[in-house]
C-alpha cells in the first residue's frame, strides 16, 4: 500500500506541476491576449468614430466651400499689391474715372500701435494687417459716386478713410470762368484694406 500511495503521490504532484508549469502559462496568456483584443476593439471604435466625425467635418467644408473662397477675397493671406492695384484700375474705369496714381503702404507695427482705436472698435490678436491706399482719380461726381459704390460691393473689404478733392476751373479766352453741369473734379482717397497676418 505503501508503493500505491508513493505512486500515487508522485502521478499527483506530476499533475500539479503539470498544469502549474504549462497550463498556468497558456491560461495566463490567453487572459493577456483577451485583455489586448478587448483594447484594440475599443482603439478600432474610437478610430471609427474620429473616421466618422472627420467625414462629417470634410462635408460641412466642402458645403462652405463657396463662403471659404469668398472669405479669402475679402481677406486675402497675402499682400499681393499688383492684384489690388488691378482692382482699383477696373473699378476706377469701369465707372467712367481715370486713375492718376495709387500708393499702398504696410504700416509698421509702431504706426498700428499708435493708431487710436475708433469707438466700438474690437481689438483683435493681430491677426489682420492694414495696408494704406492712397490714391487720386479724375471724373465727374457721379462717376465718383458710382465708383464708391463699386467699392463698397467689391469682395475686398475696403475702409475708405479720407477723401479731399480740387474742382479744375476751365476758362475761355478772354479769361472767363465756363462752367459746366458736370465738371471733372479731381479726388484723392484715402483708404485702408486688409490683410491676415502670417
Amino acid at each position: 500500500m505503501n508503493k500505491r500511495l508513493i505512486t500515487n503521490t508522485v502521478v499527483y504532484a506530476a499533475l500539479v506541476l503539470a498544469v502549474w508549469f504549462v497550463a498556468m502559462p497558456v491560461w495566463s496568456s490567453f487572459r493577456v491576449e483577451t485583455k489586448e483584443i478587448a483594447l484594440k476593439k475599443q482603439t478600432i471604435a474610437l478610430e471609427k468614430q474620429v473616421i466618422a466625425k472627420l467625414n462629417s467635418v470634410s462635408q460641412v467644408l466642402n458645403s462652405q466651400k463657396d463662403n471659404v473662397s469668398r472669405l479669402e477675397q475679402a481677406i486675402p493671406g497675402d499682400e499681393l499689391k499688383p492684384e489690388l492695384l488691378s482692382i482699383m484700375e477696373n473699378l476706377a474705369s469701369q465707372n467712367g474715372l481715370a486713375l492718376l496714381t495709387i500708393g499702398v503702404k504696410t504700416p509698421t507695427s509702431e504706426d498700428n500701435a499708435r493708431a487710436a482705436p475708433r469707438t466700438g472698435e474690437v481689438k483683435s490678436a493681430g491677426s489682420i494687417k492694414t495696408l494704406e491706399v492712397d490714391l487720386q482719380v479724375s471724373g465727374t461726381y457721379s462717376s465718383f459716386k458710382n465708383w464708391l459704390e463699386a467699392i463698397e460691393k467689391n469682395l475686398r473689404i475696403t475702409d475708405v478713410s479720407g477723401i479731399s478733392f480740387a474742382i479744375e476751373e476751365k476758362k475761355n479766352a478772354e479769361g472767363e470762368v465756363i462752367s459746366a453741369i458736370d465738371p471733372v473734379i479731381d479726388y484723392t482717397v484715402s483708404m485702408n484694406t486688409y490683410v491676415l497676418k502670417k
